[in-house]
């Protein structure tokens, strides 16, 4: 069993026959993925630095609403018409493994979900994200507290290894995080 546990490919190999058993042929589909920015296979304290760093355009070390708001729709706007249209947003979504996976097809049901996302983002209903739709949705975020803040963010990520992190290393597998939802679906 100590051998088990103390090598990373056995326990990774007995996490993907435990999720295909439940995922089935979904598998390569995974319901989420890990946010590994620095791309070491791992999400890590230097991913979430990274994110954090992403939004502060700044660099003040705070994300404000407009900030949150700006790399959104820098995001998700593919039109660079400085607003996000339902086909952009759930298009964003399925591309950061919210709704489906990268080339996966998201299920109707992740789809209906994304939409519904979008229209409580859609304050004024006039079909569009703009920014200040954006602003006010991170301002009433129950994140915006801690993410706002680099101290969050990191507080945020300790918070998620002691949920998800199966072999204490500090970092997240993207077997760890499929193991962790799989759990949550239940």
């Amino acid at each position: 069993m100590s051998v088990f546990l103390t090598s990373r490919v056995p326990l990774a190999a007995l996490l993907t026959a435990t999720l295909a058993a439940a995922f089935g042929p979904s598998l390569d589909c995974p319901p989420k993925t890990i946010r590994d920015l620095d791309g070491d296979g791992y999400e890590t304290y230097a991913d979430h630095f990274l994110r954090f760093m992403s939004y502060d355009t700044n660099l003040d070390m705070t994300i404000s609403a407009a900030e949150y708001a700006a790399h959104e729709l820098a995001k998700a706007g593919s039109n660079a018409d400085g607003k996000i249209d339902r086909d952009e947003f759930i298009a964003e979504r399925v591309k950061e493994g919210r709704a489906g996976v990268g080339a996966c097809t998201p299920t109707a049901d992740q789809i209906a979900e994304a939409g519904e996302k979008f229209l409580d983002r859609d304050e004024n209903s006039d079909g569009f994200i703009d920014q200040a739709e954006l602003s006010a949705y991170f301002e009433r975020s129950k994140m915006w507290a801690k993410l706002s803040t680099i101290q969050g963010r990191l507080e945020y990520f300790v918070e998620k290894l002691a949920r998800e992190n199966i072999i204490v290393d500090m970092k997240i597998t993207q077997e760890e995080e499929l193991a962790w939802h799989y759990q949550q679906s239940r």
